[in-house]
């Protein structure tokens, strides 16, 4: 059944600065951070990266040039690591996301597929593996956004 809004709102609200802190806010009060901060962490690696993000199942190519990271005047959440990277290359933040969220027991473990998990550990451990790029992580952005979908964004609209 799809929920008033659809996905597609839910993609908007990420995307509109406002909407994606009140969503934020929203998360951490209901104690799930760590698929907010997932999102907000990739985004503004595409956006520092100079990488738009293709969502093709949803007609989405966005380069998020709104992503600066900077919290609002009025926000007392934490604001992503990614803002303070001098040395931000794919690499890099392919390493911090497996440390951060992909690698188990990592400080904000996400809950995905082992399926993914394995993949995205082989890859980073294969020191010959010379092409990885951000596009590592869309398998994984796609189940964080199912989630958010399925679990925070209807108690989000509804608190709306």
């Amino acid at each position: 059944m799809e929920q008033r809004g659809g996905i597609e709102d839910m993609l908007e609200a990420l995307f509109d600065p406002t909407r994606f802190r009140k969503l934020k806010r929203h998360m951490y009060n209901d104690l799930a951070p760590e698929n907010i901060m997932f999102i907000e962490d990739l985004f503004l690696a595409h956006n520092r990266l100079k990488k738009p993000i293709i969502m093709k199942e949803y007609g989405y190519a966005v380069d998020f040039k709104h992503f600066k990271g900077k919290p609002g005047e009025d926000d007392d959440l934490p604001v992503s690591d990614i803002v303070g990277m001098n040395d931000l290359n794919e690499l890099v933040f392919l390493k911090y996301m497996y440390k951060k969220y992909i690698k188990p027991d990592a400080p904000h473990e996400l809950n995905i597929p082992s399926k993914f998990r394995k993949e995205i550990t082989r890859l980073l451990i294969d020191e010959r593996q010379p092409n990885l790029t951000i596009a590592l992580y869309d398998n994984v952005r796609d189940e964080v956004l199912s989630m958010i979908y399925r679990n925070n964004y209807p108690k989000f609209r509804q608190s709306a």
